[in-house]
């Protein structure tokens, strides 16, 4: 009789296992991003009311929600300044412009931050920071779509064919491409009731591409109670939808981007309020995976090739999940490397490609869990506008370079074709 229950306590415990279990991950971090956006805006305010004192409390309260950001550094080494705490203010700086991002500059140069420019040193530091706008290309152009219109966002790409998968915002529709270079529509506009079309992912043993799809735009498209943040399954062969996967409830949600494991378990980001779903194919539904407190705009999503470990991507840095333990993590790495702010993410031969409005690729100790160089793959190309999303094709990379998320209009419509470009889509060799 022990020995019954004794098995039958190891089947118990085994069948609860991380990928079983319906549990969500529970995550805190000592600042919320409710109280990030509070902290934030109280900065800014105090800075215009000329309240220096408050200015510092605030800033360093954002500065701790992630302390490896290059505009947190800057916005605290301001308030640091106008507090005439010079010595660590300087600090500060050093370390946001030792992370070499390309956005620094550009960020030292505005006029809200009316305090670091008084540093002794300060024209030194701007010139080190110009130094990191300098371009770097190694990029060819793969293909060019001439529906101007597209908007952009996501991109799959299915082996077995040889095929590209490419996300229309603003048409509400998928476009295939195939490795002839013809161009047509996977997905009519609005077909299935779609909305504005996301992160998609190809699982190529099931023969399906899953899409995340919602809209946050003024324009009245659909009837209100279909304006819910879902995920759809199409089949690959033939365009038809399988299922749909809708999130409802009374909070904005927004499903950004996803990434499968090889026995079909769909892992999504959700943006707007920082959690991350997850979609079993023994339960075939949206259940919450991870509910984070910390994740502001959690956005790109990859999985390791051995399907151990989960890479999410959030404003404030990049976490790991060990989805054999359900043990979450942050993803280390060097002072001078942010994990922060990135769109697109994929793994690729124990590195990780991050869209961060450069395309860099940050290599990997043995264990996965922790950044052990970084190498620039393309930056300040000409044809950049919104270069949001990859994928791994082979040893190439194929991404989007000009989403043009910006050419939208006040009331949400996109920009007229004398006012955008055609659709850039640049390839990279991952093996150079």
């Amino acid at each position: 009789m022990k020995k019954l229950l004794l098995l039958s306590l190891v089947i118990f415990l085994f069948s609860c296992d991380s990928n079983n279990s319906s549990v969500a991950i529970k995550t805190e971090q000592a600042l919320s991003t409710a109280q990030l956006m509070e902290y934030w805006n109280n900065a800014y305010k105090a800075l215009n009311d000329s309240n220096y004192s408050d200015y510092l409390t605030y800033a360093e309260k954002v500065y701790s929600f992630a302390p490896n950001d290059f505009s947190f550094k800057i916005l605290f080494a301001d308030a640091l300044m106008s507090v005439n705490q010079y010595k660590k203010a300087e600090e500060v700086l050093k370390s946001a412009i030792n992370l070499h991002s390309h956005l620094t500059y550009a960020r030292l140069k505005q006029n809200q931050y009316q305090f670091i420019s008084k540093l002794d040193n300060f024209e030194n530091y701007l010139s080190i920071a110009l130094k990191d706008t300098e371009p770097i290309n190694n990029s060819t152009i793969a293909y060019v779509l001439d529906e101007k219109d597209l908007i952009p966002e996501g991109v799959a790409y299915d082996k077995q064919t040889q095929s590209l998968y490419i996300s229309s915002i603003n048409k509400r529709k998928i476009v295939s491409i195939n490795q002839e270079g013809i161009v047509k529509d996977f997905i009519q506009p609005g077909q299935d009731d779609i909305l504005a079309v996301l992160g998609m992912e190809v699982d190529p043993k099931r023969r399906h591409l899953w899409v995340c799809s919602e809209w946050d735009n003024p324009r009245k498209i659909v009837a209100d109670s279909l304006l819910h943040s879902s995920i759809y399954k199409y089949d690959i062969e033939t365009g038809s939808l399988i299922n749909k996967y809708v999130l409802k409830d009374t909070t904005q949600r927004l499903l950004n981007d996803l990434t499968i494991s090889s026995d079909g378990t769909v892992y999504i980001t959700e943006s707007l309020q920082g959690k991350v779903y997850i979609i079993r194919p023994e339960k075939d539904s949206l259940e919450l995976f991870i509910d984070s407190d910390h994740y502001y705009y959690a956005n790109g999503i990859t999985i390791s090739d051995n399907n151990q470990k989960l890479y999410i991507s959030h404003f404030g840095g990049t976490h790991i999940v060990d989805l054999k333990k359900n043990i979450v993590k942050k993803l280390k790495h060097p002072e001078n490397i942010s994990t922060g702010r990135v769109d697109g993410l994929a793994f690729y031969k124990n590195s990780l490609i991050m869209h961060q409005n450069e395309i860099c690729r940050y290599y990997l100790n043995e264990s996965g869990d922790s950044i052990i160089n970084k190498e620039i793959i393309e930056r300040n190309n000409p044809l950049f506008d919104f270069p949001t999303t990859g994928e791994i094709a082979g040893n190439k990379y194929f991404y989007i370079a000009n989403a043009q998320l910006g050419k939208f209009d006040e009331k949400g419509y996109a920009f007229p074709d004398e006012e955008l470009d055609s659709v850039y889509i640049l390839k990279t060799n991952l093996n150079n």
